[in-house]
């Protein structure tokens, strides 16, 4: 009997590295992915430190997000993000209707630069547009995302080169948190990442636009906005003019409810608030 007991133990035992080495696999291979979808899309070197796919809970945290900046500007990174938190199960992002009631960006660093007469933002931008199909009309593997509530937390922006107009060429600001309601898009599944990415830019820039920074050109952040409209899914299903109203309303501090994001996109939501309010994260 003690003999069988320990090779219980032992069985046992082997089983619970096997789980944990799983555990870690799966986190090892999501970071790969979003590594490798993000670099893809948008033609520079995208990376992670840490995934968390808290498959034993109901949240995913991202850690240490940073998109490289094209060859040529002077800082390392067009973005970085210190976390990433998404509410939900993992088995959420496998369907083809993936509904997150919260994602929040914190520590999101934004870098705004001009060079020989070309922007940062402009060339990753013009990258994700070449990426994605603007004359694909098959709805068959279509994948609507809605997020309840969009949070942006120390937002950080830096900007350099002409679109500066201040001695010494170059700021830094600081915006106030953003928080957005039932933002959403519906895409194919190979072209999720890049509509997503151009959302959240376009939020971000038409938050800068509605939090004017001095020193800061004007035209230069509405050719940015210009290029964004531009990107192929975005334009198609009119969510980006509407999305981009609705920011400019934040940045006022408007509390009403704008309406035309959920119309849209098939009633995914059109409620938009200016608003802080606390999260209560569940524990699992």
């Amino acid at each position: 009997m003690r003999k069988l007991g320990s090779i219980s133990m032992i069985v046992l035992a082997v089983l619970l590295v096997l789980v944990i080495a799983l555990y870690l696999s799966v986190d090892l291979i999501a970071k790969s992915m979003i590594s490798s979808a993000g670099s893809k899309i948008m033609g520079v070197d995208t990376s992670v430190t840490s995934i968390d796919l808290g498959i034993f809970r109901r949240s995913t945290t991202i850690n240490d997000l940073e998109v490289s900046n094209p060859p040529g500007y002077q800082h390392d990174h067009l973005l970085a993000v210190d976390e990433i938190y998404i509410e939900g199960r993992v088995g959420t992002f496998l369907s083809s209707s993936i509904d997150i009631p919260v994602l929040t960006l914190t520590g999101f660093d934004f870098d705004v630069e001009e060079a020989n007469g070309k922007m940062n933002v402009t060339e990753v931008v013009e990258h994700i547009t070449s990426q994605l199909s603007s004359t694909d009309d098959d709805d068959e593997d279509s994948i609507s995302l809605n997020i309840q509530r969009l949070e942006i937390r120390d937002i950080n922006i830096r900007a350099q080169g002409r679109i500066v107009n201040i001695t010494g060429g170059s700021l830094q600001a600081k915006l106030p948190e953003l928080v957005l309601q039932n933002v959403g898009t519906e895409s194919d599944e190979d072209e999720l990442v890049g509509h997503l990415v151009g959302i959240v830019m376009d939020i971000v820039i038409k938050h800068i636009a509605a939090n004017p920074i001095k020193g800061l050109s004007n035209l230069a952040i509405s050719q940015i906005s210009g290029s964004i409209r531009n990107i192929p899914g975005l334009k198609q299903i009119g969510l980006g003019a509407p999305i981009a109203d609705a920011v400019e309303a934040v940045g006022r501090g408007a509390t009403n409810a704008i309406s035309g994001v959920g119309n849209a996109i098939g009633q995914i939501g059109n409620a938009v608030g200016g608003g802080r309010r606390n999260t209560n994260r569940q524990a699992p």
